[in-house]
């Protein structure tokens, strides 16, 4: 089933899916509003997109596109995925009393070499390989460029300058104060590069990192009411981007490809379950198929043992043959994922993925030591961990990533504080 296809479901049954979707919302509210604390914080869009996602199994049954088998196990494997993952679920920050010495002075030197190294890399990558923006598919601009590093490296170097930024902003006065002029000058920067990456959320990483350094650093997130405006402004850009996509240059014409874009986040399942084409779809070996981005660039899986293309590529050239090839298609959830690879075990799957998402992310700031260094962080796997939710294969890619950082972290860390001198201590309590 194409998007044009299940907008006309839509459509046709409105009054059904507003019904069925209210009520999913009510559902991750209730999450949300127990584990998340704002609206910056980036798990609660997370919830509010799961429910447009969750709602589609039930929508297509309840319609008759999908027989009740399909039915009962992706409501099913939704439900436990989400109830897995508030179990090890902290409602209160709890943060480790061991801190780093020499921390301030680390952490300063840190910027300045990850501030050079993405400005480096996004360099080479333009004058390499292109802006992403005016790229048929941005997805690609690393792909076969032999200089992928770049791509792993400039997220986290990315967070650690804009965190650090609003460290310096917060920590200084004056408008023409040093470190006000260098956080104004790397805030233009990352707004410039996050307009040419041709990626509509780009604004929204700006204020996610502002909640992980009110949740975490300075452990006040109730003065974030006063910035909602920043979100408003986020998604008044994404509707103009909306707007110049689709030439209509009308609020109108905005808000309803916006509408239309929350109502396609459910895309993997109405491209995979009518019509039985989930039966049509390639993963080789389960083994393969999820770990090859965390294992396949240190060649413990070979390239000869690679898995077929995505599966949200494969469902798009599926109802769609006219695209084929192209680098595009849905993500796909643990739900999607586990039946492909394990058919009603996909039940345990999302269990385990969603217990292992959420010990990540609530459980890591009691080991880290805290301060500024472990609150970005914190920030980073908090962000990059989310991704499992929507695909763990992208979230194995992007766990890959987060251990190449943060191996490199720890040896800057260590070079930069001499290895022999102890690099924390026990607050007295």
């Amino acid at each position: 089933m194409t998007h044009f296809e299940f907008y006309n479901l839509v459509y046709d049954h409105y009054g059904l899916y507003i019904l069925l979707l209210m009520v999913f919302i009510v559902f991750f509210v209730l999450i949300g509003k127990n584990y998340t604390h704002t609206w910056f914080d980036p798990l609660r869009i997370y919830l509010l997109t799961a429910a447009f996602t969750a709602v589609v199994p039930v929508f297509l049954y309840a319609i008759g596109n999908i027989d009740f088998n399909l039915f009962a196990y992706f409501t099913l494997a939704q439900l436990v995925f989400w109830l897995a993952f508030i179990i090890p679920a902290k409602k209160k920050l709890i943060l480790s009393k061991k801190i780093l010495t020499n921390e301030k002075r680390i952490a300063s030197i840190l910027y300045v070499i990850f501030f050079s190294v993405y400005v480096i890399s996004v360099g080479l990558t333009y004058i390499l390989l292109g802006i992403p923006l005016f790229k048929e598919s941005r997805l690609d601009t690393y792909s076969g460029s032999g200089i992928g590093i770049l791509e792993r490296m400039i997220p986290f170097c990315q967070i650690y300058c804009i965190f650090y930024s609003f460290y310096l902003w917060k920590n200084s006065t004056g408008l023409f104060n040093s470190k006000r002029i260098i956080t104004i000058f790397s805030f233009f920067l990352f707004a410039v590069v996050g307009i040419l990456s041709g990626s509509r959320s780009s604004f929204y990483i700006f204020l996610f990192i502002y909640w992980g350094y009110c949740y975490y650093y300075t452990r006040d997130v109730q003065k974030l009411s006063r910035y909602y405006k920043f979100f408003i402004i986020g998604i008044a850009i994404s509707l103009l981007s909306f707007s110049l996509q689709s030439g209509s240059y009308n609020l109108l014409g905005s808000l309803s490809s916006f509408g239309l874009r929350a109502i396609s986040s459910g895309d993997n399942y109405y491209m995979a379950l009518p019509n039985d084409m989930w039966k049509q779809v390639e993963t080789g070996p389960w083994f393969n198929h999820l770990f090859y981005g965390l294992l396949g660039p240190v060649k413990i899986i070979g390239g000869s043992n690679a898995p077929p293309p995505p599966i949200g590529f494969q469902l798009t050239w599926l109802v769609n043959p006219t695209i084929y090839g192209q680098s595009t298609g849905p993500l796909s959830s643990p739900a999607l994922l586990g039946f492909l690879y394990f058919g009603w075990g996909g039940i345990v799957f999302s269990i385990i993925i969603g217990i292992f998402v959420s010990l990540v992310i609530f459980r890591l700031p009691a080991i880290l030591p805290k301060g500024i260094i472990s609150s970005i962080l914190c920030t980073y796997i908090y962000i990059q961990m989310l991704s499992f939710i929507g695909d763990p294969t992208l979230g194995m890619a992007y766990l890959f990533d987060m251990l190449f950082n943060i191996f490199i972290l720890v040896l800057l860390i260590l070079l930069i504080n001499r290895p022999s001198r102890k690099s924390y201590h026990q607050v007295p309590v």
